[in-house]
Formats: C-alpha cells, structure tokens, sequence
C-alpha cells in the first residue's frame, strides 16, 4: 500500500523563504532593512539578498531611498481581486457553523457598507423553537445587537452618516443620547446585547468584525428564543464568540488587539 505523502513534502523551500519573508510585513513593520529581514528570516545575508532581489524584480518589494524595502505594487495589484465582501462570507462561514455548533442558536453574518447592513451568511438553529435571518435582507442599525455592535465602532463622521440614513430608511430608531449609551457601553465590553429590542422575545449577542485598516465591515450575531438564549448561557459562550470572531478580523487584515471581556 503506497504511504500517502503530506502536503508540506511537496513544498518548495525558495518560495517558503520568498513567502516567509512578505509576511515580515506587518502594520508595525512597513519598512524592512535587509539586516532585519536577515535576522527575522534566520538567513545569512547573501541568502536574503537574493531572495529580497527575486520579489524586488517581479514587483513584490520596493527598494526605498534609505535601503530599507517595502511592499510593492503587486501586493496591491492581488489584494485589489479579493473583494471585502467575497473575503467575509468565504472566511465567516465557517466560523458560523463552528459557533452554531457551539450555542445551538441562530446565527449571522451581516456586512456594513454606507450607513446600510445586509445579512450576507447565516446558519439556522436545528431546534424546532428558532430564530430565522433572511439573506440579503436589511439590518437595523440603531436597534438590535446586530446593528448596534457595528454602529459602536464607527467613526463620527460614518457615524452621523449612517443614523441620518438609517432614520431616512425609517427603521427602527432611538434618540441621540441613547445611541451614545450604546456606543460607550460596546466599546467597553467589545460587544452587545439586547433583549426584545428589534423582535420581541429575542435575544442577540452582537460582536463586530473588522477590517485590515481597523474599520468595522460587520458582525456576528447569535440570535435566540428569550425563554432558552438567556443571559446565562450568553456568559457561557460568550469567551469563545470573542475568540472566534478575533481571529477572524485578524483573517481580514485587522491587526490591532481586541477588546477583552470584562
């Protein structure tokens, strides 16, 4: 019988290296000497030179008048074909199901885009007394875990932008100094519940997603019956939605620390 090879046999050790050395890269890390790399790659410098030179001429890198390499526009060229949205929903379902499997609830992922959210994954309870999401339908914003957990993080211009659009739309709305309730209490505790707020008898944890310059793009919400997704067992699931959605923000290029429980 013909042992099966693991796929890391079939690496190849120059692109490994070329590879390992753009992941260098990082928002603390936006210009690298070839010392540093050098030392960051555990390689001798000759080696790290050649390497450095291979991305430079294909566009990877830029050498900067003061010897220090950047990204290039390659990068930017390939980052451009991958979408914010087609990234969520490919990156978000599985964290949808892995925390659907967890809670036993209801849960979505919602996008936000210009003053608007719109559920674009979901996975539904397997229990007979379930919430239900509609793909494609639009979320309230200043009501809800959902929207108010995105609404927390935006900044004070999108934030202004995106109450008078949702009032112009004539959803559900709540005045100035509630909002700003909402705002300090989320970004304190880096998420948000409401009970009965945008349905009745429903309650909804809401966590936001971020994006790779630290804007919110969305969140994940676990929706559920009052009489079974109470605050106990919120608490309960509430560590492992934290984490699951960290990393996921961290998969869309959002490389600040996230907020911790408290």
């Amino acid at each position: 019988m013909k042992q099966q090879r693991d796929e890391k046999d079939y690496n190849i050790r120059s692109v490994e290296r070329a590879l390992s050395a753009l992941q260098c890269f990082s928002g603390n890390m936006r210009e690298i000497s070839l010392m540093e790399f050098s030392r960051m790659l555990s390689l001798n410098k000759s080696t790290t030179f050649r390497i450095l030179t291979t991305l430079k001429n294909s566009g990877f890198v830029e050498l900067t008048e003061n010897g220090k390499y950047i990204l290039g526009v390659e990068i930017s060229r390939l980052g451009r074909l991958t979408d914010n949205l087609t990234l969520l929903k490919r990156e978000g379902q599985p964290v949808l199901q892995k925390l659907a499997d967890l809670s036993g609830e209801t849960l979505a992922i919602c996008s936000y885009e210009n003053g608007r959210m719109t559920c674009i994954a979901k996975v539904e309870s397997e229990k007979v007394l379930k919430c239900t999401c509609v793909l494609n339908s639009d979320i309230p914003m200043l009501k809800g875990a959902t929207g108010r957990s995105a609404l927390a993080y935006l900044s004070e211009e999108e934030l202004e932008r995106c109450v008078r659009i949702q009032r112009m739309a004539g959803n559900l709305d709540c005045d100035d100094d509630e909002i700003a309730a909402v705002i300090s209490e989320t970004r304190k505790k880096g998420y948000y519940v409401s009970h009965s707020e945008y349905d009745e008898n429903v309650n909804a944890l809401g966590i936001p997603i971020f994006g790779k310059h630290g804007d919110v793009v969305g969140s994940i919400s676990i929706i559920g019956p009052d009489s079974r997704f109470v605050d106990d067992a919120i608490i309960k699931i509430l560590p492992d939605v934290l984490k699951e959605t960290k990393l996921l923000s961290e998969r869309l290029g959002y490389e600040e620390t996230a907020p911790e429980i408290l």
